[in-house]
């Protein structure tokens, strides 16, 4: 399926209540999504325009700097092209170090408690016995070329718990323990030609999405000026009980995910200064000797 050619312009999210469509997989490295919006304005937000923009996926679409908003307008998943969920979670950020490192710190499960407050613990449950490789960008890089044998590395088909720590309110926290699934992670390559990462997970169970499912996809781009990483992130809720999200609880995912993706940010980038530091010194090592 060929892509129509995306406008420069990307996307920020407001709380509208029109949705968006997905187009079935392509034979594509990317999966070929479809987003409806303006173009009225250098950054437009998710509207009821009815002409479709299609794109590499929904990531590309989403601004680089986009705060953590829960909004009805469901953005489409992996496992769930298709469906229409109920509402979605979105966020991005521009993360200053490599790919190989922010990947990593997803993939590995023993990295959570250090990082991520709003999921601190994340423990593999199963294995697959045969997976798919990891993406090629990232599998021979240093920072993962340590974790890609371990059972504590998320791979395709890796079922895990993810303990979520919620804070409703400033004096409300609550915890939560979710059954979980890798369903991607695989390579991505936006039109520019910028390769990067996909890795998406939702809740195990059959009854999950009739009743309380997400999927959650994160997305990990090489930056336009070569100075970093470009992460998205968007979660999708299916199911009954799903619509009452809008309310205390989905204020507390808001804060969870600004959390999780500042530390993220933050952790990502305390590594690439330490590598960047023990590079410096071989350099200055081999000079002198």
């Amino acid at each position: 399926m060929s892509l129509r050619k995306r406008p420069s312009s990307r996307l920020s999210l407001m709380s509208t209540h029109t949705s968006a469509s997905a187009s079935s997989p392509s034979t594509s490295p990317t999966r070929s999504m479809s987003v409806r919006h303006s173009t009225s304005s250098s950054r437009t937000s998710f509207s009821s325009a009815t002409s479709p923009i299609h794109v590499s996926s929904i990531g590309e679409a989403v601004a680089a700097d986009q705060a953590p908003k829960l909004t009805t307008q469901a953005l489409p998943t992996p496992s769930f092209p298709d469906q229409q969920g109920l509402a979605s979670l979105v966020c991005a950020t521009k993360i200053a170090a490599p790919l190989g490192i922010v990947a990593g710190l997803v993939i590995d499960a023993r990295t959570y408690a250090i990082w991520n407050p709003f999921c601190p613990t994340l423990t593999v449950t199963h294995q697959p016995v045969c997976t798919a490789p990891l993406p090629r960008c990232i599998r021979d890089t240093p920072d993962i070329d340590g974790i890609k044998t371990l059972h504590t590395t998320l791979r395709d088909a890796t079922q895990f718990t993810l303990e979520m720590v919620v804070d409703t309110n400033a004096a409300t926290r609550k915890k939560e323990r979710h059954n979980m699934q890798v369903t991607a992670l695989e390579p991505i390559q936006r039109e520019d030609g910028r390769r990067g990462v996909r890795v998406a997970w939702m809740v195990r169970g059959r009854m999950a999405k009739f009743f309380s499912g997400s999927e959650r996809v994160q997305e990990f781009v090489e930056a336009r000026d070569g100075s970093g990483v470009e992460y998205v992130c968007w979660e999708t809720y299916y199911g009954r009980m799903s619509s009452g999200m809008k309310g205390g609880y989905g204020r507390g995912l808001e804060k969870g995910f600004r959390d999780a993706m500042a530390g993220l940010r933050d952790e990502a980038e305390k590594r690439a200064r330490k590598m960047s530091v023990v590079q410096e010194s071989i350099q200055d090592a081999g000079t002198t000797a």
